[in-house]
């Protein structure tokens, strides 16, 4: 049995099967959501901001990938998170100042740490660093909250 070749375009593909009519093959129109920016290497934060540069980064996508049509969503983290989708923020993709704020939160070090325990099996070796800040920020936490306890009591 031979292979069928396309034989139809994509826009006729896609029409007949709006249409409730059959094509020569299924449509396919795959979603890369904010991974499209990948292709031209640019940040979340410039894809999310610059509606010129997303479509160019989903147009060289869809180019690279192929497809009959182009689905466009900028951020589809809500709706995977609510499906139980593990979404990721790279940090090196926030604004500076946001970068320099997370350092300030514990959660970043214990999160970034769980995850490398779980998921890749770190030891200590690669650990230090999230285990380091985590207590650093436990003896200023409970230094203050001596001093403010002395001075409740006193």
């Amino acid at each position: 049995m031979a292979l069928k070749t396309d034989q139809l375009t994509s826009i006729e593909r896609v029409t007949l099967a709006m249409q409730h009519q059959e094509a020569d093959r299924v449509p396919v129109a795959p979603l890369a959501s904010g991974a499209a920016r990948r292709v031209l290497g640019v940040t979340y934060a410039d894809y999310a901001q610059d509606a010129e540069l997303a479509a160019e980064s989903q147009k060289q996508w869809m180019q690279l990938i192929g497809g009959d049509a182009v689905v466009c969503f900028l951020d589809l983290s809500v709706e995977a998170h609510d499906f139980g989708q593990e979404v990721k923020f790279p940090i090196e993709d926030t604004p500076l100042p946001l970068q320099a704020i997370s350092r300030l939160i514990p959660a970043r070090y214990l999160v970034h740490g769980l995850r490398g325990i779980l998921l890749k099996g770190n030891g200590l070796d690669v650990l230090w660093p999230d285990l380091l800040a985590m207590a650093i920020f436990a003896v200023c936490i409970l230094g203050l909250a001596t001093a403010r306890f002395k001075r409740r009591v006193a």
